[in-house]
Parts: structure tokens; C-alpha cells; sequence
């Protein structure tokens, strides 16, 4: 199941980019710990998947932020380029292991649930997700 997921994500670099640096450097470290390509920054361009780590705040939403904060990358996205917003709903203390993994895997699950069709979660990966959500996070795939 886990390579499965891996082979969906490995054949693009995922850019990381956000205002809740905590969530950013978690899922990069979790990343990387999988095997996965994660690009610093954009300058080359032809990106084809974009996460979003956004904080909440009462003055903004999280979907202004992440359309701003999309529009501000500008060319270095494709168009059809996959983003993965992920909203801390709380000030996000350092993630324990576990719930970096557990993002990791979650965020390689929207990737490959966004590529191929027909994929449905196991009885573990809801358990996950409800523990993520229990957390503070949300989970918004855009494009």
C-alpha cells in the first residue's frame, strides 16, 4: 500500500510552501524520511504538485491565503498543478514523530487519490485522518 502511494508522488518534487512553518518543516522532514522529493523553491518552475501548510487567523481566511500565496508562486506552477492545502485550525505545537509520519502519509494519500481513480481509504488511514483532524488540521485538495 505505502509503495503504491510512493510510486504515485516519486514521479514529481512537491514544493512545500506556508505561513505555519511548524506544519511545513514537519511534513519536509516526514517526506524526505520516505523518500520523497521535496523542492525548496520554485525557481525552475513546471511544478506539478503544490501543499500548502496555512494558518488560521480571524482576519483572514485560509482560502484567501492559499489563493494569494498560489498566485505569488506565478509561473513556477503548472497550470493544472495539484494543490493540497493544509489548515492548521490551532497554533501548532512541535509535531511528535508519529503525527509527522501520520501527515506524510496523509498528504502522499491526497496525491495519489488526486491521480488515480477509485482509491478508497482503509479503515486505518480514517483512523489517521481522524486523529489529524483531532489535531487541528483540515484537508482541502484544490485543482
Amino acid at each position: 500500500m505505502f509503495d503504491g502511494r510512493r510510486r504515485a508522488v516519486a514521479d514529481s518534487a512537491i514544493l512545500v510552501r506556508g505561513d505555519a512553518c511548524g506544519l511545513v518543516h514537519a511534513f519536509r522532514d516526514g517526506a524526505r524520511a520516505a523518500g520523497i522529493s521535496v523542492v525548496e523553491r520554485a525557481d525552475g518552475g513546471g511544478l506539478s504538485v503544490v501543499v500548502l501548510a496555512i494558518e488560521t487567523d480571524p482576519s483572514h481566511s485560509a482560502f484567501t491565503k492559499a489563493a494569494q500565496t498560489l498566485n505569488a508562486l506565478g509561473t513556477a506552477v503548472t497550470t493544472d498543478a495539484l494543490s493540497i492545502v493544509v489548515v492548521c485550525k490551532r497554533r501548532p505545537h512541535e509535531l511528535r514523530p508519529r503525527l509527522r509520519r501520520m501527515l506524510a502519509r496523509e498528504i502522499m494519500f491526497q496525491i495519489a487519490f488526486a491521480r488515480t481513480a477509485g482509491r478508497r481509504r482503509t479503515i486505518f488511514q480514517r483512523i489517521e485522518h481522524g486523529m489529524l483532524e483531532g489535531a487541528g488540521l483540515q484537508f482541502v485538495r484544490l485543482r
